[in-house]
């Protein structure tokens, strides 16, 4: 089908990374309202974080993403093995990663019975977390998307986002700030 017409009742967009030149000032302070950082630390992390936009705003993506990403390090350490679970706070990360114990998914998903079911022919299988993808993903990481939602939101179509009160890497204080 060439343009079809979709109507839509509303969107949602949950732990969305949509603007992270207000969404990475934001891990400092979510880290910091929710006890992973100190004091002296934030207030590093702050004009860490300055300089991190200014390299947006001059548009200078390698070195945005170069600072960006280099304050994350003092909030959870070693990115392989974080301090917590990334993905919920209150956790430990219990594996390298993704943090979570293997839990039989990537056995349901990867089986014949369910590739079949979606029509799935790929001989490489479903995973979990696939690092050419989340390669790829990176190199668009400095951009803003928020402005693809005005003609939505002009229009009067309903939009929910949403994010998880306990998730460091989408967290809600990064949410607040880029709507």
């Amino acid at each position: 089908m060439n343009n079809p017409d979709i109507n839509l009742a509303g969107i949602a967009i949950g732990n969305g990374w949509v603007d992270p030149f207000y969404q990475y000032p934001a891990y400092n302070t979510f880290a910091a309202e929710n006890g992973l950082l100190n004091a002296p630390r934030s207030f590093i992390l702050k004009s860490l974080y300055s300089l991190c936009q200014y390299a947006m705003l001059v548009e200078a993506p390698l070195l945005s993403s170069a600072l960006c990403n280099l304050g994350m390090y003092p909030i959870i350490g070693n990115p392989v093995y974080p301090w917590f679970n990334l993905y919920d706070i209150r956790e430990d990360c219990e594996t390298p990663f993704m943090c979570y114990p293997e839990n039989g998914l990537e056995f349901y998903l990867g089986g014949r019975k369910f590739r079949s079911m979606v029509n799935e022919t790929a001989k490489s299988g479903w995973q979990e977390c696939n690092t050419l993808v989340h390669l790829g993903l990176m190199g668009n990481g400095q951009y803003n998307y928020g402005y693809y939602l005005k003609g939505l939101l002009n229009s009067g179509l309903p939009v929910l986002i949403y994010n998880g009160d306990k998730d460091f890497i989408c967290n809600w204080r990064g949410g607040e700030a880029w709507t």
